[in-house]
């Protein structure tokens, strides 16, 4: 797989002048990220998936091969890019491009602590792929595996804030955080795989369905502090139960967790991530239609914006208007109205107060 053409990657080729973190070394940084790409998409990223269905059985995680690592660039891009130039110097760019290439590479071990074996295999790679110099190294490893994990007895997720580095590696590592959390879209799945999902591993079904109805890739806009979510669903996934590791439960119930868990994500990258990147809302749309998508039934949306949300375990403690809807609430508007003729959700666009408990009771 090519170097993508995008401004980032170009951008290991400008001019460090004007940015503070400049190259440390007169190595043409353009062409060993090339070479690292080319490699790691041909002999390394191929491999992840399979190596991680095989090490944790009964799961099968959304791709975390090479389409994946070109998700995760393009979100990087789309935070850095708030306009015309990018807030990172190219070396700083380098690092993070590379980081992003070895954030995942442990699952070929398992999912389990997975950030913490990717230090073994960069180490064992050769110097044309990812350099000499070991501090470098040690720096591109302590970037990648802050993007998950857990620090110390208490089981803290502040995985970037007990980085030793100053606060320039800090927010390289909460760009790459942040990206990876907002890759998931449709490109991560696919109807080949769900069918694969639901025989050979069920319990993982829900996560590809989150990714597959994640019709329209995250986006970032920088004008409004925004992350948008928009996810496009039919009457039988609000109808429906699935499974989830050894549980069933309902795809809104998972939509809702899910995207809390990236506002939190956001709030908590965001302190990191600034002054050059501020994000303060997470925009949530789901958009409900009729049968093989041809009619539009209505939309659900919600914003989640307001103080920080560490200890926060419901969403509808930051969007109160979600106070009376359920997975279980939508699935018994579904299961009322089947059959009916005429309009059941009464042509509102707005679904959130024709799916709530008192739409059903």
């Amino acid at each position: 797989m090519a170097v993508p053409d995008s401004r980032l990657v170009q951008h290991l080729r400008d001019s460090d002048d004007g940015y503070q973190n400049k190259r440390p070394y007169d190595d043409d940084y353009y062409e060993r990220f090339r070479v690292l790409h080319e490699h790691m998409n041909k002999k390394i990223h191929p491999h992840t998936n399979t190596g991680a269905a095989a090490a944790t059985a009964g799961s099968w995680f959304t791709d975390h091969g090479p389409g994946h690592i070109e998700t995760v660039i393009r979100r990087i891009e789309d935070l850095v890019y708030g306009g015309d130039r990018c807030v990172l110097s190219p070396y700083d760019t380098y690092l993070v491009l590379v980081a992003a290439h070895f954030h995942d590479v442990g699952m070929v071990y398992g999912r389990d602590k997975h950030e913490e074996k990717l230090r073994d295999v960069m180490f064992g790679m050769e110097g044309i792929y990812v350099g000499n110099s070991a501090p470098e190294k040690r720096m591109i490893c302590d970037i990648a595996m802050a993007h998950g994990g857990i620090i110390g007895p208490n089981g803290s997720k502040d995985t970037i804030g007990h980085l030793r580095h100053d606060r320039p590696i800090k927010r390289l590592a909460a760009i790459l955080r942040f990206a990876d959390e907002i890759s998931d879209d449709s490109s991560r799945t696919g109807r080949f795989i769900m069918d694969g999902v639901q025989k050979l591993a069920p319990g993982s079904e829900v996560f590809h369905l989150y990714a597959e109805r994640l019709t329209v890739p995250p986006s970032v806009r920088h004008d409004t502090a925004t992350v948008k979510l928009s996810f496009e669903l039919l009457e039988d996934h609000l109808a429906n139960r699935y499974r989830k590791l050894d549980s069933e439960v309902y795809l809104l119930d998972e939509i809702m967790e899910r995207t809390l868990k990236t506002h939190r994500e956001q709030v908590y990258c965001t302190k990191f991530m600034g002054p050059d990147i501020v994000l303060e809302r997470t925009e949530v749309e789901i958009l409900v239609c009729s049968e093989q998508y041809r009619t539009e039934l209505g939309v659900m949306k919600y914003v989640l914006g307001q103080g920080y949300p560490e200890h926060i375990v419901d969403i509808r403690q930051l969007a109160p208007q979600l106070s009376s809807l359920t997975g279980q609430s939508a699935a018994q508007h579904v299961e009322r109205i089947s059959g009916l003729s005429g309009s059941p959700y009464e042509s509102l666009p707005n679904l959130i107060p024709v799916l709530s408990k008192e739409s059903v009771e």
